[in-house]
């Protein structure tokens, strides 16, 4: 646990560079307003620890090449899919399960799948080195994301 003093210091800092939040190890230290961004017609709110890529265009460019290589599948699977950089866009044309071991990147996507206009996205926690999918069930997908 941080210092009162380190944690007042820490917040005034933030206030000044006007940061949307600032955590420590996943110890929230001052939140201004939820951070967001924007994932295809989504908008995610960012928990903690979030891993995005380097840059927008870079995702971006990850999203459509993922896009492109799934063609016209219907049921896609996402594993490790995090936030929702890839499910969220292909669920503009998919139906879409999507994975990944972290409880609150899984909340934020399903918070987000609720968007207007996507079609189904199934989100569930799921620790994929310890129990990964088996063939059966993997049998209703068109297209893997890995």
């Amino acid at each position: 646990p941080l210092p009162t003093a380190l944690v007042t210091a820490l917040s005034r800092v933030a206030e000044l560079h006007r940061l949307a939040r600032l955590t420590r190890h996943g110890e929230l230290v001052l939140q201004r307003l939820p951070p967001t961004v924007k994932m295809g017609n989504a908008e995610v709110t960012l928990p903690p620890g979030s891993f995005l890529q380097a840059t927008v265009a870079g995702e971006e460019t990850l999203a459509a090449l993922v896009a492109e290589r799934i063609g016209k599948a219907k049921e896609v699977l996402d594993l490790f899919c995090g936030v929702g950089p890839f499910a969220l866009r292909l669920a503009e044309k998919a139906r879409v399960t999507a994975y990944d071991n972290d409880a609150g990147a899984i909340a934020a996507l399903a918070k987000a799948a609720r968007t207007p206009g996507l079609k189904p996205i199934k989100c569930e926690p799921r620790d994929l080195f310890r129990r990964p999918l088996v063939p059966p069930e993997l049998r209703n997908f068109d297209a893997v994301v890995f």
